[in-house]
């Protein structure tokens, strides 16, 4: 049962990573504007060195989100075994505790050696008379 959710949270970090590595932005070379719409303009001069500079910064800015987006799944997978652990260990003190007499099998085990004291102590009363006799 523990395996499941594991191999569920590995699948999900590895679908996200590819995810992620699919929609890192990619440098468009200077004349092309497919994808962009008509209102595309590549620009020249100062312009493509600002834009080529904040289009370096929005890839690192993906980067670390993908870094720390998988961070968090990795931290989320470890805590759905931690769970999965605890609940395993719960179920076996559930199973420990049924296992284990009740009070009132205790209260029944306590009449009955009560009973069995009372007739060993009359078979010894009974003894010694008969040792008496003898």
């Amino acid at each position: 049962m523990g395996k499941k959710p594991d191999r569920w949270a590995f699948a999900m970090l590895a679908v996200i990573r590819i995810l992620c590595n699919s929609f890192t932005a990619k440098m468009l070379p200077r004349n092309s504007a497919t994808g962009l719409g008509a209102s595309f303009v590549p620009s020249t001069g100062p312009d493509a060195a600002e834009d080529t500079k904040i289009r370096a910064q929005v890839q690192d800015q993906v980067q670390e989100l993908a870094a720390q987006l998988s961070k968090e799944v990795a931290n989320l997978a470890q805590q759905q075994k931690d769970i999965v652990d605890t609940q395993a260990t719960v179920e076996d003190l559930a199973s420990q505790l049924k296992a284990q007499t009740s009070s009132e099998d205790l209260a029944k085990l306590r009449a009955e050696l009560a009973s069995l004291v009372d007739r060993v102590a009359s078979a010894e009363s009974s003894c010694s008379a008969t040792k008496k006799d003898i």
